[in-house]
């Protein structure tokens, strides 16, 4: 139940990032969502993130991945990746396929439970670290684009992440 508070809390925080501002051009944001796998999560997500265009090629990307809990043998983890990152649209011939390069700021909750026949051993900790990445589009519609991404995060909760999903 705590986790899907965390989860209602945070796509309520996106919706207001998103339509909270009534002077701001529609046409200047875009919703994603994704699937995504993290290695050291060792578990699939689900990633959301909505992305304003500052300029004509630069992109602000603040974003939050939730990765299912995973359980193998008696360990069970809990990683939640949020994520300030700027997108740059490489310059491209085709209007069909955009790619871009990822650079940001990583901070992950990571909770980790330990079953033990006495009892559970949990302990919790945030770590930073820096985003280094790259991904492309399909513009198949002007509103609508699937994407896939992979990114590597350099701290102290270092994991390469790949993703696939769609745009809006």
């Amino acid at each position: 139940m705590k986790n899907l508070k965390f989860f209602a809390g945070t796509a309520m925080l996106f919706f207001i990032m998103l339509f909270g501002n009534t002077r701001v051009e529609a046409q200047n944001w875009e919703f994603a969502g994704a699937i995504s796998h993290g290695n050291k999560a060792e578990a699939f997500g689900i990633h959301l993130r909505p992305t304003y265009k500052l300029f004509d090629r630069l992109y602000a990307a603040p974003s939050v991945t939730f990765f299912f809990p995973s359980e193998p043998n008696f360990t069970k983890l809990n990683v939640t990746s949020w994520n300030a990152d700027a997108l740059y649209i490489l310059k491209s011939e085709d209007s069909l396929f955009e790619t871009y390069l990822i650079g940001g700021l990583n901070f992950s909750r990571v909770k980790r439970t330990v079953q033990t026949i006495a009892s559970d051993l949990t302990s919790k900790g945030t770590e930073a670290g820096v985003n280094i990445g790259a991904g492309a589009n399909l513009r198949l519609l002007k509103r609508f684009a699937p994407f896939a991404e992979a990114r590597y995060t350099i701290g102290g909760y270092s994991q390469f992440e790949i993703m696939a999903g769609i745009k809006i």
